[in-house]
């Protein structure tokens, strides 16, 4: 790039990266000349952010058309580094999930390692060895990885995933009607599979109820780690990771440095809105991530406690929420195996309280 983001005031970079990251490849470039015209962006920063946001498409791959030895069948998804597909796998006989990599992002290794970032592709390839290492039945698995050939004849990298069929933890608890004990026993199974991420080092920083399917047998399933760091890596968590991931459910690390690093405790705080939201029926708070109040909402405003909104959610079960989604990592639980222990003791708790009253 001719004007790396980095050159530019961190503050001012950061809410325009939080800005950007609300829209699609497809909608940035428009988002920039919006931005462009009311004056919120001068010129060199808009350059420079057009080259680091550029107008080519992800991937284009007609319904019907092959990638490799795939079909492609569906489009399930977009997100800043791809898209992925519903294919059928002829070795396999069934539909899987297919995760492609951005062309434009392809090949700037050595652009980044002068930054001392990890490139893209790199980031894409250490997702899919995380994925690899993870064998649990509460987290997709993946079945292969490797290069084959796109539009343009161009070699690039994806990953085969399984494909899961399941209703969004959030309708799911909504159009069964769920109540209070079998919302924390969902979280308290989720809590389990995070956890096992957890204690491979893995952070998955894009939890929310839209990642979290639940299949045929009421089983949860984790999805999507495109965002995921194994935090043994020598290599830092760079500037531009910062606003990355879904605005309603970002921890205060993931918007300013000023908190400290990601870790297991970011996880926790998704976690605990989550809970919050299943709980609640809504989420702690909701300010558009275009303004700039935003970035105060999520650092600094305490949102208002569960008992508040229904006093049957008072007591533990407003306090485990409220330590998830403390603003410093250190005063939240430290990782989603602590959180999965302290709902289960709520839950027998809860239970054991009802059968005293029988």
């Amino acid at each position: 790039m001719k004007n790396m983001l980095e050159d530019f005031d961190p503050n001012e970079l950061q809410r325009i990266m939080q800005i950007m990251r609300c829209y699609s490849p497809a909608e940035r470039g428009t988002k920039l000349n919006e931005l462009a015209a009311a004056g919120e962006i001068e010129q060199p920063l808009l350059d420079a952010l057009r080259e680091y946001f550029p107008d080519t498409p992800s991937i284009e791959l007609g319904l019907g058309s092959s990638f490799g030895k795939y079909t492609i069948t569906d489009l399930l998804g977009e997100g800043g580094m791809g898209r992925v597909y519903q294919a059928w796998d002829p070795d396999l006989m069934r539909n899987v999930a297919i995760k492609l990599i951005r062309p434009d992002l392809l090949g700037l290794e050595n652009e980044y390692r002068k930054k001392g970032l990890r490139s893209p592709e790199q980031l894409f390839q250490e997702e899919s060895s995380a994925l690899a290492s993870l064998q649990h039945a509460g987290i997709v698995s993946i079945f292969e990885r490797g290069f084959a050939r796109g539009p343009g004849d161009v070699e690039i990298p994806y990953c085969a995933m399984e494909l899961v069929n399941g209703d969004p933890l959030r309708r799911y608890c909504l159009e069964r009607h769920l109540g209070v004990d079998d919302c924390l026993e969902l979280m308290r199974q989720v809590c389990g599979a995070v956890g096992y991420a957890h204690s491979r080092k893995i952070v998955h920083r894009d939890l929310k109820p839209d990642n979290i399917l639940i299949d045929h047998v009421g089983q949860p399933r984790v999805l999507d780690f495109g965002l995921a760091v194994v935090l043994d890596k020598s290599s830092p968590v760079d500037l531009l990771s910062l606003g990355m991931g879904s605005p309603g459910y970002l921890a205060p690390e993931q918007i300013s440095h000023e908190f400290g690093k990601i870790g297991y405790a970011t996880d926790v705080y998704a976690l605990g809105v989550t809970l919050y939201e299943l709980l609640g029926k809504k989420r702690p708070y909701y300010v558009d991530p275009s303004k700039t109040e935003f970035r105060n909402t999520v650092t600094r405003t305490v949102p208002p406690k569960l008992g508040t909104l229904d006093r049957n959610l008072g007591g533990e079960i407003e306090t485990i929420v409220a330590t998830c989604l403390e603003k410093h990592p250190a005063d939240r639980y430290s990782s989603a195996n602590v959180l999965q222990s302290v709902l289960t003791s709520c839950i027998e708790k809860r239970r054991l309280s009802r059968l005293a009253r029988e």
